[in-house]
């Protein structure tokens, strides 16, 4: 707990993860095309700009990291390409030892950390904008501490979808279909000019690498001869590739690959797998593998340290995430969704 705020900074909590099936897929911009959950990582969205949206989230069975629920909503303007929405964040882990800096025992304390944030986003054509007014508060017991900063976020996206793949039949292959960026800036009251990793400036960019789709028939020849299927199911493949960069700290990469299948765009199942996180350069007196490992394990699954699945049924969208600690075992995440 003291590491992680040391190096991060107050608010590192809150970018955990804002759903189960973003966090599964290693927090990658595009992950979550849930429009209540696309502002979260950016202020812009394209995807179901004309649907409501609402979305939980919630964290089980790991004490040591805490209790951990998001929400969000997102509301699209009447007969415009605007739209409005908020998200909110909820941290709180109890019976922490803490320790002074000569090791002696100081008691156990609770720490709390809320996050709140205001989104107005708008598009023309195939660009889209946003602004993010946010604010985080944080709160450690019986130390007599707690902090309040403000923060601004200003995001595009690009549904850029000019390198379609010509000759495919009928497959939809696609380089590069969106591309969006992020520039994010905290003001502390206080501790402005001499606390510069108090939630540091960053800088994002989030990249669909590819999107591959098709009837599944090219695969299992005679399946549309099969009476009982309306209509004959799609496949489809997504990588996702995000790169930021926070003041002074390492630049971090996240990757993300889902494969999942889709009939007549009201029932679909996903597999999702991602590597989050991971830094590309050391920082201090910490190597590079070292951060890595204390972030995730970096041996799991080969590369992976989170996966989960996603379900989609007409308006409800339900996902399932499991991340992998090398300290604190695996956690869980559950999500819900829905959108009208």
């Amino acid at each position: 707990m003291l590491f992680s705020q040391e190096f991060y900074g107050a608010g590192a909590f809150t970018e955990i993860g804002f759903s189960a099936r973003s966090l599964s897929l290693g927090n990658t911009m595009f992950s979550d095309s849930d429009p209540a959950v696309a502002i979260y990582f950016n202020p812009a969205v394209v995807t179901n700009r004309n649907q409501r949206s609402v979305h939980v989230n919630y964290r089980t069975n790991n004490s040591y990291f805490g209790n951990y629920t998001t929400f969000g909503f997102y509301n699209p303007i009447k007969l415009s390409p605007k739209g409005i929405g908020f998200n909110f964040i909820s941290y709180q882990v109890g019976d922490i030892e803490g320790y002074d800096d000569q090791a002696n025992f100081l008691g156990n304390f609770d720490f709390k950390e809320y996050f709140g944030a205001i989104i107005f986003t708008s598009s023309l054509h195939n660009i889209a904008w946003g602004l993010k007014l946010s604010a985080i508060y944080s709160n450690i017991s019986k130390f007599n501490k707690s902090e309040f900063i403000g923060g601004l976020e200003v995001g595009t996206t690009y549904d850029l979808k000019l390198l379609k793949i010509p000759g495919t039949g009928s497959w939809n292959i696609v380089l590069l279909p969106q591309i969006g960026f992020t520039g994010k800036r905290y003001f502390h009251p206080e501790y402005f000019n001499d606390h510069n990793n108090f939630v540091p400036s960053k800088l994002s960019l989030g990249t669909n690498l590819i999107h591959l789709g098709g009837p599944m028939d090219s695969f299992i020849p005679g399946l549309n001869k099969i009476n009982k299927l309306s209509a004959i199911p799609n496949l489809n493949l997504n990588i996702y590739y995000d790169l930021l960069k926070k003041y002074e700290y390492p630049a971090k990469s996240s990757l993300g690959i889902t494969v999942g299948i889709d009939l007549e765009k009201q029932y679909s199942f996903s597999v999702n797998m991602g590597r989050g996180n991971f830094t590309r350069d050391s920082y201090n007196s910490l190597n590079q593998e070292n951060l890595n490992d204390l972030q995730f394990d970096s041996n799991h699954l080969f590369f992976f340290n989170t996966i989960g699945f996603s379900i989609n049924i007409s308006r409800f969208s339900v996902s399932y995430a499991q991340t992998f600690h090398p300290y604190f075992n695996q956690t869980d995440y559950f999500s819900v969704s829905f959108n009208w």
